[in-house]
């Protein structure tokens, strides 16, 4: 059953990064708007998820076909790397330094304000 989850999150994740992919292409300064959203509404999400798995409101296969299955299928690390080296090539030297520094710090604080007010709420 566990399977069968993760791979219906999946899709359901993968088929929401295309479309936020798609609604929010990068802008013309080049910065890749859109995985960075992508990737902090991810680290929300799976704050979420953490912290309903603490409190025990879902089965162990519901929490990982989310978190592996959704939140995987959802967020990217390789868009992220790719899309910094190539502002980084393209002489926005200052883009992709503040989307390297920015994106795990903000991914951070987006999980952790998840996990609180997940907590707080339950």
């Amino acid at each position: 059953m566990q399977i069968l989850l993760v791979i219906f999150f999946g899709i359901l994740g993968v088929l929401g990064r295309y479309g936020v992919d798609r609604w929010l292409a990068p802008s013309s300064a080049g910065f890749p708007l859109n995985t960075f959203a992508i990737n902090l509404t991810g680290c929300f999400v799976a704050g979420i998820i953490y912290a309903l798995g603490e409190r025990g409101v879902m089965s162990q296969a519901l929490l990982t076909g989310l978190m592996v299955g959704l939140c995987g299928g959802f967020t990217t690390f390789s868009a992220y790397s790719l899309q910094s080296l190539d502002l980084l090539f393209k002489g926005k030297a200052f883009l992709s330094l503040s989307y390297l520094i920015g994106s795990p710090i903000l991914g951070v604080l987006s999980a952790f304000v998840a996990v609180m007010l997940t907590r707080r709420l339950i």
